[in-house]
């Protein structure tokens, strides 16, 4: 269901985003010039498996404005993402953080690749519960208690994760600090719908997964998802020291008070000519695909520029 839940919305945007017409079947086939007549070939993107729906959208507004652009995307971990893009096999990365200034140096080292890298959306750890879940006493103290468990502690909640979303785990466990294995509480399970699955049928459970399956509220398939879990919150300390209850939604991650916020990066290689791959960033980066940022939840590391017409005539008087 989560697979198949970007398509409504997508089509939904491709109406919404200032278009006029749709069909055109070059945006599929880079041998054909459509509308756009300086770019056009094929765009491979290699991508954090947890911005799928995402990204899926956001590759298709990018093809329509686009159309004589072929978008072609695969989903992997981050070691199978930097091959790709080591390689030369994908153009694009996007990754839920940014590169190290080891991961960096490494690229120039040993394959002479300079990156650029831009930050594009913020979006989140989402933390599900089962709709019974008591999370009234739950704050950062306590869910680090329960991460940092060396033994299995019956009252505590088990705590699981997509075992294809290992950048959600190294988070968690730095945000911890505590090594993989070091854990007694923490379990895999092999894709985020068995994590919601899993919550779903054991009230004494935390699943952590990617804020971009829960993060549009008008999506009909989200709706129904969240019938069957709830978004948990937590109490933590904001920049003034006051108490606050946070949960990953949108206002709390544009204000960094919810703790398992990311960045979401977009890295190409660096080079002095235009190119589709530098088109697709600055796209991401710019207003129209901020606006899909923004549609799906996320929060736009640019905000889009907003009009606001005034009437500055004179109010009429009515009887």
């Amino acid at each position: 269901m989560l697979n198949k839940s970007y398509s409504s919305l997508s089509s939904f945007l491709l109406l919404l985003l200032f278009f006029a017409s749709c069909g055109n079947d070059s945006a599929h086939d880079p041998t054909k010039t459509g509308r756009n007549k300086i770019y056009k070939g094929n765009l491979n993107i290699v991508s954090d498996v947890g911005l799928e729906p995402i990204v899926h959208q956001q590759a298709q507004v990018f093809e329509h404005l686009n159309d004589s652009i072929a978008v072609h995307i695969e989903f992997k971990s981050e070691a199978g993402m930097l091959d790709d893009f080591r390689s030369g096999k994908a153009q694009v990365m996007l990754l839920t953080r940014m590169l190290t200034e080891r991961e960096k140096e490494y690229l120039k080292m040993n394959d002479t690749i300079y990156v650029r890298e831009l930050e594009v959306a913020h979006d989140a750890i989402a933390m599900i519960g089962n709709p019974q879940f008591n999370d009234v006493d739950l704050d950062t103290l306590l869910l680090k208690k329960y991460f940092t468990a060396k033994e299995t502690q019956s009252n505590y909640p088990v705590l699981v994760f997509d075992n294809q979303n290992m950048s959600i785990i190294k988070q968690l466990f730095a945000w911890a600090k505590i090594e993989e294995g070091k854990t007694s509480q923490v379990y895999a399970l092999p894709t985020s719908e068995a994590v919601i699955a899993y919550v779903e049928q054991h009230p004494n459970s935390i699943g952590f997964i990617p804020y971009a399956l829960v993060s549009d509220e008008d999506e009909q398939g989200i709706r129904a998802l969240m019938k069957r879990v709830k978004i948990l919150s937590l109490r933590t300390r904001n920049e003034e020291g006051n108490t606050i209850r946070v949960s990953a939604n949108q206002s709390d991650i544009a204000t960094g008070d919810y703790p398992f916020t990311r960045s979401i990066n977009a890295v190409i290689r660096y080079g002095y000519r235009d190119s589709i791959e530098w088109r697709f960033m600055n796209f991401l980066f710019r207003e129209k695909g901020a606006k899909v940022f923004l549609k799906a939840g996320w929060v736009p590391a640019k905000m889009p520029e907003r009009e606001i017409n005034v009437n500055t005539g004179e109010i009429p008087i009515t009887n």
